[in-house]
């Protein structure tokens, strides 16, 4: 069960990486960390309120998420 758990990892990772909204952070077992970045924001250096305004719209996109019950996501 965990080599699946780690297969399926791995695919998200890579899907993650080809993606240019998103991403990829780290990859660990079964866990893989990403983000979305908006088009507008991407391969610049960014500010502290930049970062923040980053934070809380992935955090309203994981709220979102978990609300409409379609990903359970941590």
């Amino acid at each position: 069960m965990i080599t699946d758990d780690i297969r399926l990892m791995k695919y998200l990772y890579e899907l993650v990486a080809r993606t240019p909204e998103l991403e990829a952070a780290t990859h660990s077992l079964s866990i893989t960390t990403f983000r979305y970045i908006p088009e507008d924001m991407q391969g610049k250096s960014l500010s502290a309120a930049a970062r923040e305004y980053l934070n809380e719209l992935n955090q309203q996109i994981h709220d979102r998420l978990e609300e409409g019950g379609e990903a359970f996501v941590s």
